[in-house]
Order: structure tokens, then sequence, then C-alpha cells
């Protein structure tokens, strides 16, 4: 086996994608790259790089044809990214949505049976939703808070419940001199008496 080897590396392809799969939903990204690219039908197209903002290592192609029948995506995609193109002809750069940022829909597709995500759709950078990932950290911290706030109102439940424990002592004292005041009526009642039998003579 040799131990040396010289290779002509000036026609390799970089690798520029990493198609990752990623949960089927919107995510920010931003258009890192534009270049050429000939399709299979040998019809011109432009190539754009786009790389998700909150996962800088998921990066993916999105074509678009030069042609008449082409013009509603490059539309799309140039008012994803904020340039408004009028209902008139109009000439476009190439390099016009460099660095620029967009909201992209990816879905599940695969390619040589491996899963992949592509991007499906693009859409303003300001109306992307919670993405997958986001949206369960945002159930988490819900959840998280509930459970916080549930435990709060326990705790002050509780403190309130000791606060109104001792008054109830007295209550029962209360209650107890009311009775020993009712079982203690005789006296007065003979003086109640008394004076009934005088009103009852002087009215005779």
């Amino acid at each position: 086996m040799p131990d040396s080897f010289v290779g002509d590396f000036s026609k390799v392809k970089e690798r520029s994608f990493n198609t990752k799969r990623m949960p089927e939903g919107e995510y920010r990204a931003k258009i890192v790259k534009i270049g050429d690219h000939d399709s299979n039908s040998g019809k011109p197209n432009w190539l754009y790089t786009v790389k998700l903002v909150d996962h800088p290592t998921a990066v993916y192609p999105y074509y678009v044809g030069l042609s008449q029948e082409q013009l509603w995506k490059i539309r799309n995609l140039y008012e994803a990214c904020g340039v408004h193109i009028p209902k008139k002809k109009a000439r476009l750069r190439r390099d016009q949505l460099l660095n620029k940022t967009l909201g992209v829909v990816l879905e599940d597709d695969e390619y040589e049976g491996k899963p992949k995500s592509v991007i499906a759709d693009v859409i303003p950078f300001d109306e992307v939703s919670a993405t997958p990932d986001n949206a369960e950290e945002e159930d988490e911290e819900v959840e998280d808070k509930e459970t916080e706030e549930e435990e709060e109102e326990a705790e002050e439940e509780g403190e309130e419940e000791e606060e109104e424990e001792p008054p109830a002592k007295p209550k029962k004292k209360a209650a107890a001199k009311a009775t020993k005041a009712k079982a203690k009526p005789k006296p007065k009642a003979a003086a109640d008496d008394d004076e009934l039998e005088e009103i009852e003579i002087e009215d005779l």
C-alpha cells in the first residue's frame, strides 16, 4: 500500500449543506450565500444557502428558477426578506438578498433512505411562530411556573389556617361563660318574681 497520495481537489465540491432533520415547523433563518445553479432541465437557477438562526449547523439549499413560471416563487422569497416587488417589470440583482433574514417552513423528506428536512415555504421573519423546540421549552416553563404558584398558594393557605386557629379558643371560653351565665338565672328569677308579684298586687 502506498504511504502517500496525490489528488487534484480543484474540482471537488465543498460540503455546503447540512440538511439535518428538524421537527416540522417554522424557523427563523438567514441567507448566508447566493450562487448560480444549473438544473437538470438546463434552465438557470439561483441557489440560496439558508442557515437556521437558532440552529447554525442546520443549512439548507433553496432553488429559484429564473423563468416566467417561477416568478411567484421569486416574489415570495423577496417579500419574505422584506423587499417589496412592484407589479411591473423589475430588474433583480442576484446578491440583493444576501444576509437577509426570513422565516422558513421545514418539512420532512428522504434522500437515499435517510430522513432530512427541506424548505417547503418561506414567510416573513416576524411571522415565525414558536419553533417545536422553543414550544416545548415554553410549555415546561409554564408548567414550572404553575407548580410554583400552586405551592405558594398552598403555603399562604397554610399560614392563614395557622393564624385562624388561636382565636378559635376564646370562642369556646365565651361559649362556656355563656353556658355558665345561663346556668345561674335563679337569683334573678326570684327577684323578677317578687317584682311581678308586687306589680300584680298594685294592679289589683
